[in-house]
């Protein structure tokens, strides 16, 4: 309650008004890095000043729009009459109330759908680059006093079939997108193909193992036949000449 009762009251109208946790320091030995100073004129055009308890000192909130601060504002009066209401504690119910589903999509008339197609791989980076390319949008329509701009700072995925990415993609990009495919094709049959002339070499080798292994059996049971009579001779003879020395 206090958290939304504090920024609820809050005047963020000038600098000097700047929410800090600590002391602004600026070290001498660091003359470059640029700590933020309320005297400072760029400051002045800042809607909003929470600023950061470590040095650098910045202003976390430099950002903030006038649309932003808005629905800022507008939500945290939401969160603190929400509460506000609480007699004696904050209940599940209240918890649910306060974090209820956002209801963007049924609180307005007018929307402007921004639809951006990207491999996945680079997803990320074009997401970025339409975001802040989606902020201009919404500080330009600012500058007009009949329209009231509320962003919606979340990106909603769409289960999109091949053909509605196609249809919004730029024909050169098709090309290069279908020679990328045929290139990784391409790339796929070589390696299936070198994988699977890489087995046969280990089967030809397999099989050429087995066949001098079962060469050289062969060569060692004929030898050991071929043997046999003469060790039959050997043994006999020491046998005789054992007969010999124990009767003598």
């Amino acid at each position: 309650q206090n958290f939304f009762l504090f920024y609820h009251i809050w005047n963020f109208g000038t600098p000097l008004k700047a929410i800090t946790l600590c002391n602004i320091v600026q070290h001498e030995d660091m003359p470059s890095i640029k700590v933020w100073d309320p005297n400072d004129p760029g400051t002045k055009y800042e809607l909003m000043h929470i600023i950061t308890p470590a040095f650098p000192a910045m202003n976390s909130t430099h950002n903030v729009s006038m649309a932003t601060f808005e629905v800022l504002k507008r939500e945290i009066a939401r969160g603190f009459h929400c509460l506000s209401r609480a007699n004696r504690g904050i209940d599940a119910e209240k918890w649910g109330t306060l974090f209820a589903k956002n209801t963007f999509f049924i609180d307005h008339k007018n929307y402007i759908f921004v639809k951006a197609c990207a491999p996945k791989r680079n997803l990320t980076e074009w997401s970025g680059l339409i975001e802040s390319k989606i902020r201009s949008l919404v500080l330009s329509l600012e500058h007009y006093q009949d329209v009231k701009v509320t962003p919606y700072c979340k990106s909603v995925k769409l289960k999109l079939k091949q053909k509605d990415i196609n249809a919004h993609t730029h024909p050169d990009q098709l090309k290069r997108m279908e020679l990328l495919k045929k290139k990784r094709i391409q790339q796929l049959k070589a390696k299936k193909k070198a994988e699977r002339q890489r087995k046969q070499e280990e089967a030809k080798l397999r099989a050429l193992q087995l066949k001098l292994q079962k060469e050289r059996e062969e060569e060692r049971a004929l030898f050991v036949l071929s043997l046999s009579p003469q060790l039959l001779f050997v043994h006999v003879l020491l046998l005789f000449l054992f007969v010999i020395l124990i009767v003598m």
